[in-house]
């Protein structure tokens, strides 16, 4: 996994209900143009989510609909969320990683040391918003 180190330091990290990824799409809130650091974890930036399991992986969403609802829903978001104003398909494959969390919602993804998420996003698209 990536991050091994990290997560062997957290109890239960990934959750024990964290299953394996198959062929299948999520979707992800990046900037535009897309870069290899949105697709990093929370917790390699940011020191305060360090001991937080979800920080060492990456939040995602089932459709681009549920990440756009979502993104929208953020009142007064902090500056990393109105930065990430686009939302990007991650096509993934099996061995990729763990999903864990709401299939029909927010979940997290603990990526496999030999994920390649960046040659594979595609369908970078605006997030129209109703501020």
């Amino acid at each position: 996994m990536k991050h091994a180190e990290q997560l062997e330091g957290i109890e239960n990290c990934p959750p024990k209900k964290a299953r394996q990824v198959g062929n299948e799409a999520v979707w992800r809130w990046v900037q535009s143009p897309l870069h290899a650091r949105d697709l990093d974890a929370r917790a390699v930036h940011d020191p305060d989510v360090r001991e937080d399991c979800k920080g060492w992986g990456l939040s995602v969403y089932r459709t681009r609909e549920i990440a756009e609802s979502e993104l929208r829903r953020v009142t007064a978001p902090p500056a990393w969320k109105r930065k990430r104003s686009q939302a990007v398909m991650l096509a993934l494959r099996p061995g990729d990683g763990l999903l864990c969390g709401d299939p029909d919602g927010h979940m997290t993804l603990f990526e496999s040391a030999s994920a390649n998420l960046y040659g594979r996003a595609a369908e970078v698209q605006a997030v129209p918003m109703c501020l």
